[in-house]
Order: structure tokens, then sequence, then C-alpha cells
């Protein structure tokens, strides 16, 4: 992967192949090659409008977990897909995801065992579904309100771009 442009905070990747699959946010920039592959194999089209799954492992993270949640439903990019996985957590975590979803439909809450961020973030890939872009966030960051828009622009913008990995801020 070859670095095409660099932000502040905003790094947009290429790759040399023409088949690319699934535009991916990377809101962490550790996420594994494997995770990234799977992903880009999925069906994209290229538009303005393509929904975005937005994957939040949860675990032990009460005090933070309603910013983290504000700051994604509060994205001047509407098209979400808000996927919230409570990893087995002994807080309220799960119920205050419960509580989400069942406000907004965006928001699908799903409930396992712990297991790890991974094995959270391997659950939700499996239920984006109509979303071919996907982003991960980790439950006790929170985002700048017009990033997803900034990030999708960017995306569909010049045909070569398929990674866009963040910093913070």
């Amino acid at each position: 992967i070859e670095e095409l442009k660099a932000r502040p905070y905003l790094n947009a990747f290429h790759t040399a192949s023409k088949e690319r699959k699934v535009k991916l946010f990377l809101a962490y920039p550790r996420t594994s090659f494997a995770i990234r592959t799977l992903v880009r194999t999925l069906l994209s089209r290229k538009s303005l409008h393509m929904k975005l799954a937005v994957i939040v492992p949860v675990y032990k993270v009460e005090a933070y977990l309603h910013q983290c949640i504000d700051s994604i439903l509060s994205q001047s990019y509407r098209e979400l897909k808000v996927i919230l996985v409570d990893d087995g957590s002994p807080d309220s975590c799960g119920a205050i995801c419960d509580e989400y979803a069942a406000r907004d439909p965006r928001i699908l809450a799903l409930h396992k065992p712990n297991g790890g961020q991974s094995s959270a973030r391997n659950l939700a890939l499996q239920h984006i579904d109509d979303c071919p872009l996907v982003t991960f966030l980790d439950s006790d960051d929170w985002l700048e309100p017009d990033i997803y828009q900034q990030g999708v622009s960017y995306l569909v913008a010049p045909p070569e771009v398929s990674i866009i990995n963040y910093g913070y801020n």
C-alpha cells in the first residue's frame, strides 16, 4: 500500500488492484491486515450515499459509552449502520447498547461472551449487510461531528483511494 495523500489527521492510501470491492475506514490504525482484506472483498459502489457500518466493540466502558455513541449519532453523514458489540461486559454496557438500539433504527446491538476486541469486530463484520463502507471505533473514543462526511467525500473523489486511516487530535 502506497501513501497517496496526507492531511493533519487523515491519511489516504491506494492499492495497485483495480478490483477494489469495499472502501474501509480505519478509525483504529492498528486494525489487522486480515480484517482489512476480508472487508475489501465485499461489494461496493461509488456514491456519496453509501451506507457506512460503524463497528464498536464494547467492554467495561460504561463511563465513556454514551459520549462515544452520541458522537457517532451526531455525525453530519447520516447513512450509518452502527453495530455495538457488547463483549460480555460485566457493567451496564449491554443495557446501554440495548437502550440506544431501541431508540434509533440505525443501531444494532449484539451481545456475546467475552472474547476480546478482535472477536467482537469479527462478529460485527457478519452483520454489515448492505454497507460498502466500514469503520471501527473504540468505545472509549469519540468523533468530531463531520469526520465521516469528510472521509466519504474523499473516498469517492479519486478512484484509486481504497483506505483512509485516521489519527487523533
